[in-house]
């Protein structure tokens, strides 16, 4: 198999992370799962704008973490702003979409986005 065939098979899939790498510091099994599946779908509707746009990182990281944080008021004690949960969405990022976006995707969205409005 050479580079070309490898990187068109890679492309056909796109993994999502699962409830323990998300690593949600609170809450029951079944609440952690349901929004693993939550903060998944918010993923693949971004992932399917990126790919669609291909925008800056700077909007996709508006894409994912707005709604995010908009779940997280509604289940504070789950641990959904934390650094685990970045960390998952960043590799989800970097493996599915562009190795360079895991950087910038690690980090609390109001770090990313007040730098790039400045």
């Amino acid at each position: 198999m050479n580079l070309k065939e490898k990187e068109l098979l890679i492309g056909e899939y796109v993994a999502y992370p699962s409830v323990d790498e998300y690593g949600f510091t609170g809450g029951e099994v079944e609440t952690k799962r349901i929004l693993a599946e939550a903060v998944n779908r918010i993923l693949a509707a971004a992932f399917q704008c990126a790919s669609a746009e291909n925008p800056a990182f700077e909007q996709i990281v508006r894409l994912v973490y707005k709604p995010l944080k908009e779940l997280q008021q509604r289940y504070y004690d789950i641990g959904l702003c934390a650094p685990n949960t970045y960390c998952a969405i960043a590799r989800f990022w970097g493996l599915n979409y562009c190795p360079e976006i895991y950087s910038v995707m690690r980090f609390p969205p109001e770090t990313i986005i007040q730098a790039t409005d400045s």
